[in-house]
């Protein structure tokens, strides 16, 4: 969840959202925030490597977030995220690719891994990919000329009774 910039964007226009981080500070920072704009959020403070989502949704949406998660567990945690996904629910992540790594930028996380290119794709076989695609952004976050590089996906589940990853 971060900041959650993104929390407040969703809520702002009208999304019923659930952020989860494992630092207590960004759980403070984005309720402050928000309660300061009047807008609903719920929050769980939890590690996403491990975090079992409860009951249904209907958009999951991560931006970076997912970079923390292990390669060896990547492939059960986008399968539990799945389950918890509604009947032609959507996903819309998008992760550092390991180009992101050739050459350190001052705002990438440590404890971030790459996804490696076509990783993020391969979670979704079975979805519909409404949009698959590799990014380059210039940035200048820390003051120092920069690119990030991006895999991004949005993928819909098959209706009710088609077969999940």
């Amino acid at each position: 969840m971060g900041r959650g910039r993104d929390l407040i964007f969703l809520s702002r226009h009208g999304f019923r959202v659930l952020g989860v981080d494992r630092d207590p500070m960004a759980i403070a920072r984005a309720r402050r925030r928000a309660a300061g704009l009047g807008l609903p959020i719920r929050t769980e403070l939890a590690d996403l490597r491990t975090y079992r989502l409860r009951g249904s949704y209907e958009v999951l949406f991560s931006s970076s977030a997912l970079n923390h998660l292990p390669p060896s567990g990547r492939a059960r945690r986008f399968a539990h995220f799945q389950r918890a996904t509604v009947p032609e629910g959507i996903h819309a992540i998008n992760v550092f690719d390991a180009k992101e790594y050739a050459r350190p930028s001052p705002d990438i996380d440590p404890g971030g891994l790459p996804f490696r290119r076509g990783e993020l794709r391969s979670y979704y076989r079975r979805w519909s990919v409404l949009e698959d695609r590799e990014l380059a952004l210039e940035c200048r976050f820390g003051g120092r000329p920069h690119r990030h590089f991006w895999q991004v996906i949005v993928a819909q589940k098959p209706k009710s009774g088609a077969m999940t990853r």
